[in-house]
């Protein structure tokens, strides 16, 4: 495009020729260093997402095993519903985050062929978790290893948690929903879905 424009000026006079190819580079430096700047700025909030995701789960290795022990024998079952509800709403937010901040990147993030197979590639892998939540919990394995090392619960916790997300935000792309549209929907259903699972059912 850039090039085509040039090539218009060859009317002008040699002196204002010089001038308009001068004004269009620095227009075309300009406009690629502000993306160039833009896409460097959303990187620097995923990082800090993972950097704080990564503080998280060393509190949960420090503390894991106590806070596992205080919710099997806690016996107040509103401390132990709104612990969970902010652990679930941390998994989440950072999941949300992270799509969210990649959206600004591309705007064009959903309209990747990538999308159209990950619906069934990551409700396969969301059924094998429960599945093997299911097994290990009727071995009994689960309980050892969480008494043992009670952040792999929050672990397996916090993959389920994704992988549900991830599954709602991989069938709303598909939608005609806008990209902001398709992450917080997703959120807000996978909260809901999960909130109502572990507290009604």
């Amino acid at each position: 495009m850039l090039k085509i424009h040039l090539m218009k000026f060859s009317r002008f006079p040699i002196a204002l020729q010089r001038v308009l190819r001068l004004g269009f580079c620095y227009l075309a430096f300009t406009n690629e260093t502000s993306e160039v700047k833009l896409i460097k700025k959303w990187s620097i909030y995923q990082i800090i997402s993972i950097f704080v995701l990564a503080l998280f789960f060393i509190f949960i290795e420090i503390k894991g095993h106590d806070l596992f022990s205080a919710f099997i024998s806690s016996s107040q079952s509103g401390a132990i519903q709104l612990s969970i509800s902010l652990f679930i709403l941390v998994i989440l937010g950072f999941n949300y985050l992270i799509v969210y901040f990649q959206i600004q990147k591309h705007e064009d993030f959903f309209q990747h062929r990538f999308w159209k197979k990950v619906p069934v590639i990551f409700t396969i892998t969301e059924v094998l978790l429960i599945c093997l939540f299911i097994f290990l919990g009727i071995t009994g394995e689960l309980q050892i290893g969480a008494e043992q090392n009670g952040w792999l619960i929050f672990l397996f916790a916090s993959l389920l948690i994704s992988g549900l997300y991830w599954i709602l935000v991989s069938f709303l792309s598909k939608s005609n929903s806008s990209a902001k549209s398709v992450v917080t929907l997703s959120f807000l259903a996978t909260f809901a879905l999960i909130f109502l699972s572990i507290f009604l059912i």
